[in-house]
């Protein structure tokens, strides 16, 4: 499927806009105010006019993505278990292998004569092996604050969760009071196009 191209004049328009008013001095007069204001507006519209090109782009990819997704996750639902289960098998077989090898090892260290019954199977990890990974994971998110708080543990392992604290600063407005953190506000130029 070929992505169809927006208009060649909207491209054109934005790149004069940008290029005129990307670096502009401070605004001295009123006529270059009232430019301004034609300028952004126009920008904000054309803005728009690509936002609204590229909506029903989205729309549709992520529509098939959704799809693919989907089918990944069907084909792939009966499997996962079954591929766990299966780890489980070779790790706990590899378990008792290496523990019955340890076993005939000492035994055979402290002199005790062993039977062939005593002596580890043959078996090989021909084809496989494995690996062990650490997965940390929280259980007292207050006791790693403090953590955090004391220097004992980096900064970088909280996120800070921002559409919380937008929320809760739209809620309590400006009797918003916590501790580390600053509501500045932002204005935003809306043109009437």
């Amino acid at each position: 499927m070929a992505i169809p191209k927006i208009p060649e004049h909207v491209t054109e328009q934005l790149d004069t806009i940008i290029d005129v008013w990307s670096s502009a001095p401070q605004l001295r007069a009123a006529t270059q105010h009232r430019s301004a204001v034609n300028a952004l507006s126009a920008l904000q519209a054309m803005r728009r006019e690509i936002e609204e090109f590229f909506r029903e782009l989205k729309k549709t990819v992520n529509a098939h993505r959704r799809n693919l997704l989907d089918r990944e996750r069907a084909m792939l639902a009966n499997a996962k278990p079954v591929e766990a289960h299966l780890a489980a098998l070779i790790v706990a077989w590899d378990a008792e292998q290496d523990a019955a090898a340890r076993e005939h090892a000492l035994s055979t260290l402290e002199g005790r004569t062993a039977t062939s019954l005593d002596a580890p199977g043959e078996w090989s990890r021909d084809g496989y092996y494995t690996r062990l990974t650490l997965v940390p994971e929280v259980t007292d998110k207050a006791a790693l604050v403090a953590a955090v708080a004391a220097g004992l543990v980096s900064l970088d392992a909280i996120d800070v969760n921002l559409p919380y604290f937008r929320k809760l600063a739209e809620e309590q407005g400006a009797l918003i009071d916590v501790p580390g953190l600053a509501v500045t506000t932002k204005t935003t130029v809306i043109t009437h196009a």
